[in-house]
């Protein structure tokens, strides 16, 4: 009997030990899983992304542009960047975990892929054709610039200083001499270009992460186009201090009905010249918004609410996606990609 007792008490403590561990478990899981509103706030981060694209001969100048049109020439070519090509374009983004139930961010965050012309039409025939045309455009353009000069040399050449207008027309005819004289230099350096073999073509791209804790300069990881997102990781691969890693929920989540999304909304209507000039943080403060998503999956606020990369969560903090181009997206896999 007193052995029957002894095994009786034995088997109650490990009855009591499973308990306490399945416990332990769902706490951990429930805590890891589930985020607060104010986690919710800080897993998320503004990215700013500098696209351009350069074509490099092998003597003479680089041509820098922001992509080809539907007309097949160069968008904004120039022989320096300025500000109008390299104007920052914003996105939000969220700090991931690779592995779901520990600490795995290692400063990756993913994001929305920027737009642009991924093409390959820089060679062959489709090279000759980007040339020709941007040439004959400039061509155009040149003659209308000195044109426009030669109307503004003409009147103060007629009139005096003491002129109304006389002082603004001087200062435009300034700023147009110094237009016209780099566009002849652009159509030079494009009549260098050989129709039959295209020069060296490079996409470049500049990533900044703004938190409320300061700027971090980014590289891009890895980047998957069919489903739009680039992955990208601090410097030093240091995850930044006070910002949220994410894991995702574990099970399935129907991407119709109400969820709650981390953004920065009206991000596309803040002023679009580089952050990263003037602040040291974030300009906007995240927050969290109630969104009833449709049937399919659409958000009827769209890219002017939610920027592309906001991470989605369900009405008790497990988090279960992201938009991308005004659409939940569930969160993709990404541990082969880390």
């Amino acid at each position: 009997m007193k052995q029957k007792r002894n095994w009786r008490g034995k088997g109650v403590r490990w009855v009591a030990a499973v308990c306490l561990l399945l416990a332990a478990a769902a706490m951990y899981g429930w805590w890891h899983f589930f985020y607060s509103r104010e986690e919710m706030e800080r897993s998320v981060a503004l990215v700013e992304c500098i696209r351009y694209e350069t074509l490099t001969p092998t003597s003479g100048q680089q041509v820098f542009f922001a992509g080809i049109g539907p007309d097949s020439s160069l968008v904004l070519p120039a022989l320096a960047p300025d500000s109008t090509l390299m104007r920052p374009h914003r996105k939000a983004g969220w700090w991931v975990n690779r592995y779901p139930l520990i600490p795995s961010c290692h400063g990756t965050l993913l994001t929305e892929a920027p737009s642009g012309s991924w093409h390959g039409t820089l060679s062959g025939k489709g090279w000759r054709q980007v040339r020709l045309r941007t040439i004959q455009n400039l061509e155009a353009e040149h003659r209308r610039m000195k044109k426009q000069l030669t109307e503004m040399e003409e009147y103060l050449r007629v009139h005096g200083v003491q002129d109304e207008g006389y002082t603004d027309i001087a200062e435009r005819a300034l700023l147009q001499r110094g237009t016209v004289a780099r566009t002849a230099a652009l159509l030079l350096q494009l009549r260098r270009f050989s129709p039959d073999v295209p020069p060296a073509h490079r996409v470049h791209y500049i990533y900044k992460v703004m938190t409320a804790g300061g700027n971090f300069v980014m590289k891009p990881r890895a980047t998957d186009t069919q489903q739009g997102w680039v992955l990208l990781q601090t410097a030093d691969g240091q995850t930044p201090p006070g910002v949220q890693p994410l894991s995702p929920l574990p099970w399935a989540v129907a991407t119709k009905g109400e969820k709650l999304v981390a953004s920065y909304p009206g991000l596309l209507f803040l002023p679009s010249h580089p952050l990263a000039s003037s602040a040291k943080k974030a300009p906007v403060q995240a927050v969290i918004i109630p969104v009833y998503f449709r049937p399919d999956s659409i958000c009827p606020s769209g890219e002017v609410l939610f920027p592309g990369g906001s991470p989605v969560f369900t009405p008790t903090g497990g988090f279960v996606g992201w938009i991308s181009d005004g659409r939940f997206i569930s969160h993709p896999v990404l541990s082969d990609k880390l």
